[in-house]
């Protein structure tokens, strides 16, 4: 039995995954399933206005899932096409769009010829004169669930050298890695943040 998220998504033309800005259009549609309108927009009128995002529905976990699913199961393995609504969903950056953007990183690994879904998140930020931390730690924790290793030392350094927001993205992603002894150089050398990101800069340094 079908459900509205389902006969949402099945009215979208496949033809729409050549052209973001239409599929976009539909998917912030899809996002509003299962979410009471009245009761979310005081919500997200707040969180729009403090971290940034172009819109905030609301719309639950499962249902993200569910559609991140569904487009990778009408690109199948076309990597160009997720790249580019990737790339659509980052530039629109609604806080669903956000979301479904680490869920299709997270994912992206599997994919067969698919570029490393880290180098993809690093060219994501690197233009970027802001960035909700939140959002950095979401995309980074679904991406390591998926299967992604954390990126090495290395690589780390590499961001940051291109900026504020990358050197303090690179001190975020680290909070992934489990094992093995951190670069407390690199945590050291980050630039000063929030309150949060200070609170995570001295855990690292402590372990």
């Amino acid at each position: 039995m079908s459900d509205a998220l389902d006969d949402i998504l099945s009215q979208i033309p496949k033809k729409y995954f050549t052209r973001p800005k239409k599929l976009l259009k539909r998917l912030k549609l899809a996002y509003t399933v299962g979410v009471p309108p009245l009761l979310v927009v005081p919500m997200t009128d707040l969180l729009n206005e403090s971290a940034g995002h172009s819109f905030h529905i609301g719309t639950p976990d499962p249902e993200m899932r569910r559609i991140a699913s569904w487009i990778f199961t009408t690109v199948a393995d076309d990597h160009p096409c997720l790249l580019a609504i990737i790339t659509a969903l980052w530039a629109r950056s609604g806080r669903e769009d956000l979301k479904l953007v680490g869920l299709l990183l997270a994912n992206l690994g599997g994919v067969e010829s698919a570029v490393n879904p880290w180098d993809i998140f690093y060219e994501l930020i690197v233009g970027r004169q802001s960035l909700a931390l939140e959002v950095v730690l979401e995309i980074a924790e679904e991406m390591a669930r998926g299967g992604n290793v954390v990126p090495e030392d290395e690589e780390l350094w590499n961001w940051a050298k291109c900026g504020k927001i990358t050197h303090q993205c690179a001190v975020l992603v680290l909070t992934l890695r489990r094992d093995g002894e951190l670069p407390k150089d690199l945590i050291n050398a980050a630039p000063e943040g929030g309150e949060l990101f200070e609170r995570i800069r001295t855990r690292l340094l402590t372990r």
